[in-house]
């Protein structure tokens, strides 16, 4: 699991476009090249995997996430986000 201290020590990888830094229940935390960090959740629809991206990093912070149900709330919005 990602604490605040380890996401601020994520430095970009030059040779790749970005990294995934895995936490909990499909949630991500993409690295940039550029240095920027993204909540990310990836999802199946229709059999073909799509991303849904919940926020920059440090203006959403992983406590967030999950002290407000904001996981839950964003499952529930990838349900209503299918057509």
């Amino acid at each position: 699991m990602l604490s605040d201290k380890a996401i601020q020590a994520l430095r970009p990888d030059p040779s790749r476009p970005g990294t995934k830094h895995h936490d909990r229940d499909g949630l991500y935390l993409w690295v940039a090249r550029s240095g920027s960090k993204t909540w990310r959740k990836d999802y199946r629809w229709q059999g073909a995997r799509r991303t849904f991206t919940i926020g920059a990093y440090p203006a959403v912070r992983l406590a967030e996430i999950f002290e407000e149900g904001k996981l839950v709330s964003v499952v529930k919005r990838i349900s209503t986000l299918a057509f």
